[in-house]
């Protein structure tokens, strides 16, 4: 359905490699420490 819907025909390798990626920027952006003020 995805891969269907997309006008660049992008595989679905491709965009399940890019949601892992989006995953793990998300995680590591979480984990900076905080900053004291």
């Amino acid at each position: 359905e995805c891969e269907a819907a997309c006008p660049k025909e992008i595989s679905i390798d491709f965009i399940s490699q890019l949601n892992r990626e989006f995953l793990r920027a998300s995680v590591k952006e979480e984990r900076k420490p905080l900053q004291k003020v």
